[in-house]
C-alpha cells in the first residue's frame, strides 16, 4: 500500500480498476527517517510525472503528463483546456493539502523545472511536430489555440523534427508566458 497522509490533497487513489499509474509527491523530514505528508495527484486516467521543482515558500511544482482533464485547470491559470499531448503544470501547497494552481502547456514533454528567487518557473521539454505542438507561424492555430511558438522557420521542417523548448511563466497565478524560445 502506498502510504498517503490524511488532510493531503488526494489522499486516495482514484484510478478505474487495474490502473497502474498514478502521480504522487511525497515530503519526507530532513533526515528521511519520517513522513512528513504524501499525496496522490490526478485523475480517473494515468499521469506521468516529468519533473518537479520546490519554491522557495517550500510549495511543490510538480510537470506531468496527463490523460485526462481532471482534476481540471484552476481558474485563471495560462491555459485552462485540456486536449491530447497537453502538459500539465500543478502547485501544490508546502503542507500538501491545497492546490495553489494548475495549468496546461502544449508542449510535447516537459523535462526540467526550475523556481528562481521570485517564484518564477522555467521550464524545458520537447516540442514535436508530429504530436501537433509544434512551431507554427504567427497566424497559425492548431486545434483552434494560437500556438505560443512563433517561428516561422522552425514551422518549415519536416514533420518528423522534435524541438526543444525553454518557457518562463509569471503573474497571478502564472497566467502569462513570458518567454518561449524554440
Amino acid at each position: 500500500d502506498f502510504p498517503t497522509t490524511p488532510g493531503s490533497l488526494q489522499p486516495a487513489f482514484v484510478g478505474p480498476p487495474g490502473q497502474t499509474s498514478e502521480l504522487f509527491v511525497t515530503r519526507l523530514n530532513a533526515n528521511g527517517s519520517a513522513l512528513v505528508w504524501s499525496t496522490f495527484y490526478g485523475g480517473t486516467a494515468f499521469e506521468n510525472a516529468r519533473a518537479s521543482a520546490l519554491f522557495p515558500s517550500a510549495d511543490v511544482l510538480i510537470a506531468a503528463e496527463p490523460q485526462t482533464a481532471n482534476p481540471p485547470a484552476t481558474a485563471g491559470a495560462f491555459d485552462t483546456t485540456h486536449k491530447a499531448g497537453k502538459q500539465l503544470l500543478a502547485r501544490i501547497s508546502a503542507d500538501g493539502t491545497q492546490l495553489v494552481f494548475q495549468t496546461y502547456f502544449a508542449v510535447s514533454r516537459v523535462l526540467d523545472v526550475v523556481i528562481d528567487e521570485d517564484e518564477n518557473i522555467y521550464f524545458a521539454g520537447n516540442v514535436s511536430a508530429l504530436s501537433g505542438d509544434g512551431p507554427l507561424p504567427a497566424t497559425s492555430k492548431r486545434n483552434g489555440i494560437p500556438s505560443p511558438f512563433t517561428t516561422t522557420a522552425a514551422s518549415q521542417r519536416p514533420a518528423s523534427d522534435v524541438d526543444g523548448v525553454c518557457a518562463r511563466s509569471a503573474g497571478a497565478n502564472n497566467a502569462k508566458t513570458v518567454r518561449t524560445t524554440t
